[in-house]
């Protein structure tokens, strides 16, 4: 549905929102005085979403964070519905060097919240 627009990013946005309201209010339920990380990572190279729950630790490190509405729009962009295309060029022996940005770049984004019960 995403890759045909046929789906709004609005739409996309309430159904992510309630998916996390939901998981919250498990956890609330059944878990007392416990912190969790709630992570939904876009990945445009699969392309697809990914929801981890894990427990939460102070001392974790916790990777940087967008916003939904961002990661959205982000993954409509970026994602690579119809494969990589595989550029064939021509080496040299001259090897020239590329920065990492060119070389990596940025495939996945992630949102986090941390949900406290």
């Amino acid at each position: 549905m995403i890759k045909h627009n046929r789906i709004s990013s609005e739409k996309l946005i309430e159904t992510f929102s309630y998916l996390e309201e939901e998981i919250e209010q498990y956890l609330k339920t059944y878990y007392k005085s416990k912190d969790f990380i709630l992570y939904l990572k876009a990945d445009s190279l699969v392309p697809a979403f990914t929801v981890t729950l894990l427990s939460y630790y102070e001392d974790e490190d916790l990777k940087e964070s967008c916003s939904l509405p961002e990661l959205i729009d982000w993954y409509k962009e970026n994602a690579c519905f119809d494969g990589l295309k595989i550029i064939e060029n021509e080496t040299s022996e001259d090897h020239v060097e590329v920065q990492s940005e060119d070389v990596f770049p940025i495939v996945e984004k992630t949102y986090i919240k941390i949900i406290r019960t």
